[in-house]
């Protein structure tokens, strides 16, 4: 009888320290002068568990791995985690990961708002390659335009009579006093 008693009540308080699992709703983000702030945002409470590791070969891998225990990811359309996180976790309740490529290693500071997680790391997130960015393009085609029209107007001598015996000379003409 005292076994029984006891598997029930440790089932019970498994089942209470398990709970239901939270969700991910939103991952928000915002650049602060050299760093950036990251919020993740959980529905139904805070996980029990999680952990923040940076990789362990620095060398060839570098990314920050945020794993939080009894979590799921939210709606797609609504998570929208930004190009340099991934995010991967299976649709059971069990380790939700979130994968933030860096391209150097980088200090990085973690606590707790409520429900949200916000994380402070100095912005090293891997970004889009330069020939991505549409200011590139803007700047190249400004760039060729620009030095075109400096060349043609270099190359149209203004002013300058032409060499040769077919000048016309200056009118002789003189003006009554």
């Amino acid at each position: 009888m005292k076994v029984a008693a006891w598997l029930l009540l440790s089932g019970g308080l498994w089942a209470s320290v398990r709970g239901d699992p939270v969700v991910l709703q939103s991952i928000r983000w915002q650049e602060v002068a050299d760093s950036l702030e990251i919020d993740f945002d959980f529905a139904f409470g805070r996980p029990a568990k999680y952990r923040v590791n940076a990789s362990p070969d620095s060398v060839r891998d570098r990314n920050l791995l945020l794993e939080f225990s009894n979590a799921l990811p939210g709606d797609a359309p609504r998570l929208k985690p930004p190009k340099w996180a991934q995010i991967s976790g299976g649709s059971s309740a069990g380790v939700l990961a979130v994968r933030i490529q860096l391209d150097k290693p980088t200090p990085w500071k973690a606590d707790w708002d409520g429900n949200t997680l916000r994380m402070h790391i100095l912005n090293r997130v891997k970004g889009a390659p330069v020939w991505k960015n549409p200011w590139v393009y803007g700047g190249l085609g400004s760039a060729i335009i620009g030095g075109g029209v400096v060349f043609w107007l270099l190359g149209t001598e203004h002013g300058k009579s032409p060499p040769g015996e077919g000048v016309i000379p200056p009118p002789d003409a003189v003006f009554p006093q």
